[in-house]
């Protein structure tokens, strides 16, 4: 087996975009080297044009003006003042957004690929506009989602991995379809860590995947951004989009956007549909929006919170009224984040439960929330691995099954590393002990759950 075994796969299933001299940049390194590499921001790079003028202005060292816009950190109402205003169009914005993706994601790996019909997408909604007006807030404003979040269109959902590119659901995410509906530009998919910290229980790189490699902090290369929708984060705080949609199971939107300072907000499950997220627990996962401003966050919130068929944990909450959800509800930091697991200040460590985050003291310390959680990863991969279909030509056509994923990544274990191949970014033991301990609790909470977690 060759040590580029699985770059064909992965290589079989990336769009180039000509339109414009753009291309995605889902980076795949043979072998899986790290490949950090100076950071110089070189303008010849850049091939944002509109006819044969550039619409980018370098004259700043970070984010380049959009036709003299300063849109680095610009709210989704301001980029829809200077639209209205004819100043700007969608098709100038999401060739920015494009640029400034090119200009930084060989030193990032935030974006995994981008939607080769995005600027085609924008200048429907620019004829749109000037013809019968805007259909919302969000009406042209370019978007990303976490890359376990499926589209409907020409590039792929993979959750990070090898084993799910190229598969297809039988409908989009709920969510994402929503967005688009009102007029929102689908960007791309941004990276996150691989199976969403499903894949192994120890010794895992946080923002780690198979298929794009380690997402870097913009900020600092060598801090972690912690949490799973790493991609998301980065991709919204450098400003490659103004807005990202990602999920979260239990803080991994919480945790990355107090990093690097973003505004979300972390929804009671069945306040939104998550039809169309691949499946970690389908009684924790949780979709959320976010953006560098509240105002951003809320303006997302009211176009996603509706009604889903799909979903029935949605369906039950129909009649709970989101006003009167928020109603008294009060918001505060807690200056020790650590608070829950190990706290210093003798007024924490009083309350602090010593089973670590989320436990109360009346359970006992062997039964940690982890074994429950684990069972619930093989009954959501195999729930969603009913509808995720492949080609009949493709190698992995009819898996229906976490044991299935994982013995293709243990056939492919150069490049997925499940079988530990040497690298320090899976456990050393086994990569993929997390799947493998899940297979064994066969979905129940019998014997072979408690001999597996115990």
């Amino acid at each position: 087996m060759s040590a580029c075994h699985g770059r064909d796969r992965l290589q079989h299933h990336l769009y180039q975009i000509n339109k414009a001299g753009f291309r995605h940049l889902a980076g795949f390194n043979c072998g899986m080297v790290d490949r950090i590499k100076k950071v110089a921001l070189n303008p010849s790079r850049h091939f944002a044009t509109s006819g044969s003028t550039s619409i980018l202005n370098f004259s700043s060292p970070y984010v380049p003006l959009c036709k003299d816009f300063k849109i680095e950190d610009a709210p989704i109402d301001t980029l829809q003042e200077w639209m209205t205003s004819g100043e700007l169009t969608s098709q100038d914005l999401v060739e920015c957004c494009l640029a400034r993706i090119e200009q930084t994601n060989d030193y990032l790996n935030s974006i995994s690929e981008v939607n080769p019909d995005a600027l085609e997408i924008a200048a429907q909604l620019d004829e749109e506009r000037a013809v019968r007006g805007i259909r919302g807030p969000m009406h042209s404003i370019p978007f990303l989602v976490k890359d376990n979040i499926y589209t409907d269109n020409k590039h792929n959902t993979s959750e990070g991995s090898l084993v799910l590119l190229g598969g297809r659901d039988f409908s989009e995410a709920t969510f994402a379809l929503k967005i688009r509906a009102v007029g929102g530009v689908l960007l791309g998919h941004s990276t996150m860590s691989e199976a969403a910290y499903h894949r192994a229980t120890v010794n895992y790189a946080s923002g780690y995947s198979s298929r794009i490699e380690q997402t870097r902090n913009h900020c600092n290369f060598t801090q972690s951004i912690a949490g799973r929708s790493s991609g998301s984060v980065v991709a919204v705080r450098s400003n490659q989009v103004a807005v990202d949609l990602g999920t979260e199971t239990y803080g991994f939107l919480v945790h990355p956007s107090a990093q690097l300072g973003l505004c979300i907000i972390k929804f009671t499950l069945g306040l939104m549909s998550h039809h169309g997220i691949v499946t970690g627990s389908y009684w924790h996962d949780t979709p959320g929006p976010l953006a560098r401003f509240m105002k951003g966050v809320s303006i997302l919130l009211e176009i996603i919170v509706r009604t889903d068929r799909y979903d029935h944990l949605k369906l039950e909450a129909v009649g709970h009224e989101l006003e009167e959800t928020l109603r008294g509800m009060k918001l505060d930091l807690l200056w020790n984040p650590d608070w829950s697991t190990g706290a210093s200040n003798p007024a924490l460590t009083a309350i602090a439960s010593p089973y670590g985050a989320g436990h109360p003291d009346t359970i006992a310390p062997e039964v940690n929330h982890a074994i429950a959680f684990n069972t619930l990863l093989a009954v959501g991969y195999g729930g969603w691995l009913h509808n995720w279909t492949f080609r009949v030509d493709d190698e992995l056509y009819g898996m229906s099954t976490l044991a299935e994923m994982t013995e293709w990544n243990d056939a492919h274990n150069d490049t997925t590393g499940s079988l530990c191949n040497g690298t320090w970014w899976w456990d050393t033991t086994s990569g993929q002990s997390f799947y493998d301990a899940g297979i064994t609790t066969n979905g129940t909470l019998g014997a072979a759950l408690w001999t597996t977690f115990g």
